[in-house]
């Protein structure tokens, strides 16, 4: 079944929130197993009340049972919720949340509300977050020329949900504009951490997105006969 033409060169949010059902998180078991084999590794041995790693999925799976308890990861405690709440409010730039924080924020809210402190201060907190990134978001596209565009920080679901805007964006200044066209369907991605040498680092939406995504620097290429 072929893709409808808004999500083609794009994720969509089932298809990000299913990357991030696999990521690590901690739980407390109430019962006892030795280690059981998936596909993506082994989890455990679970030995009350000793914690234990296991995917977001396979904990929410527990969960669902009453077989544990999830323990929040620690960028979902209201202290630090709060913490990066003061730094979206001070700064125009984007503060440095994990890359799958609202798909996971959402499961565990939504899933596991009785595992997280006073779930509607968090839900709040989130919520306002949220709508400081997007405003950032939309201010941040409103600077598109055909030369250049950077947003750093910005997580996966947010990159994906600004993608439809900024690649319009630069159709329409090409068209405006008599210079060598812009690719928007490509990007250059610079990866977390200390190697950010982004001549490594070309890459295509589809591919960019299954690594990490904390900078997105957009820049105009000329496509080539073999493109």
């Amino acid at each position: 079944m072929a893709l409808p033409s808004y999500l083609r060169g794009r994720f969509s949010p089932q298809e990000l929130e299913f990357m991030a059902e696999n990521l690590r998180i901690q739980i407390e078991p109430n019962f006892s197993a030795e280690k059981i084999e998936l596909i993506s590794g082994q989890v455990g041995p679970f030995r009350p009340p000793l914690l234990t790693s296991v995917p977001v999925w396979f904990a929410i799976l527990l969960r669902s049972r009453n077989k544990c308890k999830i323990v929040p990861p620690s960028w979902l405690k209201i202290e630090s919720l709060e913490a990066q709440l003061a730094k979206e409010r001070e700064s125009p730039e984007f503060s440095d949340l994990p890359d799958h924080h609202l798909e996971v924020a959402r499961l565990l809210v939504e899933r596991a509300p009785n595992d997280l402190l006073d779930i509607t201060v968090i839900r709040n907190l989130l919520k306002e977050i949220r709508e400081i990134r997007l405003n950032k978001a939309r201010e941040g596209i409103r600077g598109l020329n055909p030369d250049y565009l950077q947003m750093d920080n910005l997580s996966r679901m947010e990159i994906n949900e600004i993608r439809p805007c900024f690649q319009e964006g630069f159709r329409t200044l090409n068209s405006i504009h008599d210079q060598p066209k812009v690719t928007p369907h490509h990007f250059f991605h610079v990866p977390r951490g200390e190697d950010r040498d982004i001549s490594s680092s070309y890459l295509t939406p589809r591919s960019s997105l299954m690594q990490s995504s904390s900078r997105i620097l957009f820049t105009p290429t000329t496509p080539s006969i073999n493109h």
